[in-house]
């Protein structure tokens, strides 16, 4: 039997493995999924071993017990109907904790998936429709000087602007860089050692085409180039976090690039805008590219009405017109970026919900044995209940109340092992939102229908002996 399962049990996680690819973005899943999790020699040794282990273990304690019967006990029970109390204890103690580990697992499963609407319904801080993005080289060898640099990026963005079917043109660092980070303090402000601020050089335009709000002070200008005051604006987090008591604008930050100190004054606070996990939002600074520039960019580009594989087109026509030397533009639509920031969240509900469902059910099963096991032991006692006045109503709740035995204390443990395993998930890895008694009590509730659900087709057959007949069986 445990071998069939082990087979039955590959089976399925071959159907799995392959729904689990056709889930993901594209990218995604070959990197982390196909190159990496495949069933090979070493999952089937191990599936084997399992299944052998399993079926000894559960198969060779019960055939010990069996050779080893408590002759008082049994003499006690007439030698008919009854069983050690030792052996309920077991089975009772095995329900349990299986119901108190699949309350464990749908506990986690309801609390990722409040997160994951949670993170579906974050505030981006911009306009995803129609915008698409892709990266261009900045060759060091060409533009060493930044001039060059700034001068190249001039060109490339007004020449993708003047392309079909395109309606504006941005440049960002952001995500040719997603995670630039530097060290930073604030003038005449008592800073942290290891404070760090994520860094993103622009044009004075993004915040338009993004259609992203500028809450206070000004956006850049074309006058905010090299020789300039340099400038800076700083997203919400960073003004909440280090300005809540006094205004930012005229303030002066100081940023660390990679030894070189840059004194910048804010001249604009802007609205939070997701870069990279949604739901988390950094401190962030903005500078102008003409004052700040890196060895790579991307072009934010927001198309207009139309069909968007000639605007592609039409963009990797601009940037050859510009340089020839560029590689051929990978394009990502932001909702397709926003898809592949929601990928790893979306895999670990599925896996957490999946296993939950299973351990759900296999509770159930077990809970369905039990009770028609100790039902099919009893009958001669229920049969002899029956005869002496016993209603079957009495004897169906009878029945059902031996079953929350087993799942009352099951879902108790269950319940406070989901608080311990809740808190001792790291909020950065994932942000399951704590203890939520709405969740605790669903899952709870759930679990226990399902016991109850699993405990009915034992509690009908016990309240349907019939004394006669039951007398004669035994």
């Amino acid at each position: 039997l445990s071998l069939a399962g082990g087979i039955v049990g590959l089976l399925f996680a071959v159907w799995g493995l392959d729904l689990l690819v056709g889930m993901l973005p594209e990218n995604y899943a070959h990197h982390q999924l196909q190159d990496h999790v495949r069933i090979d020699a070493a999952v089937l040794l191990f599936t084997f071993g399992a299944a052998l282990f399993v079926g000894l273990v559960f198969g060779l304690i019960p055939a010990w017990q069996a050779s080893r019967p408590d002759v008082n006990e049994w003499l006690k029970e007439g030698g008919r109907g009854g069983e050690g109390l030792q052996n309920q204890r077991t089975r009772g103690l095995l329900v349990i904790s299986e119901v108190a580990l699949s309350l464990v697992l749908l506990t986690g499963a309801a609390l990722l998936i409040q997160s994951f609407v949670r993170l579906n319904r974050a505030e981006l801080g911009f306009d995803p429709r129609g915008v698409i993005a892709t990266d261009i080289a900045i060759s060091p060898a060409k533009f060493r000087e930044e001039p060059a640099r700034v001068e190249f990026i001039r060109r490339m963005q007004e020449g993708v602007a003047a392309a079909p079917g395109v309606e504006s043109v941005a440049v960002s660092s952001g995500l040719a860089f997603p995670y630039l980070y530097f060290p930073f303090n604030i003038e005449g402000r008592p800073m942290a050692s290891d404070a760090r601020v994520l860094y993103d050089s622009i044009s004075p335009n993004y915040f338009r085409v993004l259609r992203s709000r500028v809450k206070a002070g000004r956006e850049f200008t074309d006058l905010d180039r090299a020789g300039t005051p340099p400038v800076a604006i700083i997203n919400e987090t960073l003004a909440r976090q280090y300005f809540a008591d006094s205004e930012p604008l005229g303030e002066v930050i100081s940023i660390n690039y990679l030894g070189r100190r840059v004194k910048r004054e804010i001249v604009g606070v802007v609205r939070d805008i997701s870069q990279g996990e949604l739901g988390k939002v950094a401190p962030q600074i903005y500078v102008p590219y003409q004052q700040q520039t890196w060895f790579g960019a991307s072009l934010i580009v927001r198309r207009a009405a139309g069909d968007a594989g000639a605007v592609k087109k039409d963009v990797q026509s601009a940037i050859w017109a510009v340089d020839k030397t560029q590689p051929p533009a990978k394009f990502d639509a932001a909702e397709v970026l926003l898809g592949k920031s929601l990928a790893a969240p979306r895999l670990y509900t599925t896996l957490l919900g999946a296993f939950a469902i299973l351990a759900l059910v296999l509770a159930g099963i077990g809970i369905y044995g039990v009770m028609s096991y100790t039902v099919a032991r009893r009958t001669r006692e229920i049969g002899v209940r029956v005869a002496l006045g016993a209603s079957r109503m009495r004897v169906l709740k009878d029945v059902l109340g031996d079953a929350l035995k087993l799942v009352v204390p099951g879902i108790g443990l269950g319940l406070l092992l989901s608080v311990f395993w809740v808190r001792s998930v790291d909020p950065s890895w994932y942000p399951l939102g704590g203890v939520e008694p709405l969740v605790y009590a669903s899952a709870a509730g759930l679990a226990l229908l399902v016991a109850m659900l699993a405990g009915i087709p034992s509690a009908r057959r016990a309240s349907a002996v019939q004394p006669i007949i039951a007398m004669r069986a035994e």
